[in-house]
């Protein structure tokens, strides 16, 4: 699964496939800086907040 980059949950909602049914969109949210090299912003997983500035991190958490 390639890198997901979105600007909102509603977004990042339509990368998501079904088969990830553990994954609750809820506690995911990806706030994306402009910045092509980096994300920066958090990723909720399974009620733990994770923060990030490196795009390998959001596929990982993702692709749990």
């Amino acid at each position: 699964m390639p890198v997901v980059i979105c600007n909102s949950e509603s977004q990042l909602s339509k990368h998501i496939p079904s088969t990830l049914s553990e994954l609750r969109l809820a506690d995911l949210y990806v706030n994306i800086n402009t910045d092509n090299r980096y994300i920066q912003g958090q990723v909720k997983w399974r009620g733990q907040l994770l923060r990030t500035k490196h795009r390998t991190l959001i596929k990982t958490v993702i692709e749990q």
